[in-house]
């Protein structure tokens, strides 16, 4: 589809990235707004805001690696050992970034006797704000589609990475 928005000599900007960018923003604003809403301490997330990124970022490449093990791994050496620390290889996984950050957040609130599940509802409302708009640059992009399809709502993607030249299902949308 769309999978550069705007190029201008070296700069690109990618509609996957604008997207992502634009949802976590959206998810950081509504998740601050929900906190002061429901009067939780906000100096608990600002000062383990740095602990809740490298757990995110842990969990991330931890499922990454693990769903694409014998990629990461074809044999036991130190350079395969190495590889599952290159995280700019944009190995990272979505949800093993939020699974990170939910136990630490549970961990961290918990030690701290802080309103755990309220945390979470506010957490789980943000999150879905974010993906919904991320969800958008997916489909600009014309990753993770779903298969062929004869629906009317079938979306023919023209992109040489994917492997349909047929109307499939536009799963970023759903």
């Amino acid at each position: 589809m769309f999978p550069v928005l705007v190029q201008i000599g070296p700069i690109v900007v990618y509609s996957l990235w604008l997207f992502a960018g634009i949802g976590f923003l959206l998810g950081v604003f509504i998740f601050s707004s929900l906190a002061q809403k429901k009067r939780l301490n906000m100096n608990f997330i600002y000062d383990k805001s740095f602990s809740l990124f490298i757990w995110g970022l842990v969990g991330a490449r931890l499922v990454f690696v693990l769903r694409n093990f014998p990629f990461y791994f074809p044999d036991y050496s130190t350079n395969s050992f190495l590889s599952v620390l290159y995280i700019w290889d944009k190995g990272l996984s979505l949800f093993g970034g939020l699974l990170g950050i939910l136990i630490a957040l549970v961990y961290f609130s918990r030690k701290e006797q802080e309103q755990t599940k309220k945390w979470l509802d506010i957490m789980t409302i943000s999150v879905i704000f974010a993906l919904s708009i991320g969800h958008i640059g997916t489909f600009l992009d014309g990753s993770a589609y779903g298969n062929v399809t004869n629906l009317p709502w079938g979306i023919v993607f023209d992109n040489p990475s994917i492997k349909y030249a047929v109307p499939i299902h536009p799963t970023q949308l759903y």
